[in-house]
């Protein structure tokens, strides 16, 4: 008996130590990893255009957007952004133009050996990759219209090693955070900084597969004057700039009249 008696002091003991194992174990695994640092930002690259563009859509049809409830589904951190850019009250351009991007930036497209080209030399009528969020597929689309301003321009780098010069106003893809209930779509770049979680979304291209795949945003700095180029693409309404899925906004009159809006309702 005395026997039997000791082995379940002895099972006893093992289940014990398993189950105290099990909690340490669990106790040390570090946190997720979804959370992302905060980018560096430089206050002149903040976007005050609060919108969301879904799918294969022009810029007429975006959702306005609370800005401090997408902070709030982030889980954002106050601390890791200064007072200040958390302070700005949106302020929009009366007269805004399409967002841009610098001359030497390379847009995928079918028609050029190596399969891209600068986008201060596409014309109307040139043939640019796009996406179709409908199919979840690249395909081909051709260029309606190409603008050429001078704007304020700031260079976005990103996990995957991608860098663009970027007007702050311009719409980037993401596929959004379920978690934190936010939403797949178009976000203006310097709007989408300041959320942690959001990460854009970049062309894969190879012989085993072509897709999109996530990086996160590292740095959205060095702001300065430039001369600035955009293209408006025909019915997929997006392109890829140095690789990154972008909106291609609109003329400016349809961009003042969308402001115009916006305004209204904040």
């Amino acid at each position: 008996m005395n026997q039997a008696l000791n082995k379940s002091i002895l099972f006893i003991f093992i289940l014990s130590s398993i189950a105290t194992s099990g909690h340490s174990a669990k106790a040390a695994l570090p946190q997720s990893t979804n959370q992302q640092n905060s980018p560096q930002l430089d206050a002149q690259c903040i976007s005050d255009e609060y919108f969301v563009i879904q799918g294969n859509r022009p810029l007429s049809d975006k959702k306005v957007l609370n800005f401090e409830a997408e902070l709030a589904n982030a889980n954002h951190d106050p601390a890791s952004t200064s007072k200040a850019m958390l302070a700005r009250t949106p302020k929009p351009d009366p007269n805004p133009q399409p967002g841009c991007f610098a001359g030497e930036t390379l847009v995928s497209t079918p028609d050029v050996l190596g399969k891209k080209i600068k986008i201060s030399e596409l014309k109307p009528g040139m043939r640019v990759y796009s996406w179709d969020h409908s199919k979840m597929q690249i395909v081909i689309a051709r260029v309606k219209s190409v603008f050429t301003r001078t704007a304020l321009l700031c260079d976005l780098t990103i996990s995957n090693g991608k860098t663009v010069a970027i007007t702050p106003d311009h719409p980037v893809y993401s596929f959004g955070n379920e978690n934190n209930h936010i939403e797949s779509g178009y976000r203006p770049i310097g709007f989408m900084s300041r959320l942690p979680d959001l990460t854009v979304a970049t062309l894969i291209s190879s012989r085993i597969k072509n897709g999109l795949e996530n990086a996160s945003i590292l740095k959205l700095d060095s702001p300065r004057q430039s001369t600035v180029y955009n293209i408006e693409v025909e019915g997929y309404h997006n392109f890829f700039a140095n690789g990154i899925l972008v909106h291609n906004r609109v003329k400016t009159a349809m961009a003042t009249s969308i402001q115009t809006e916006l305004i209204n309702k904040l």
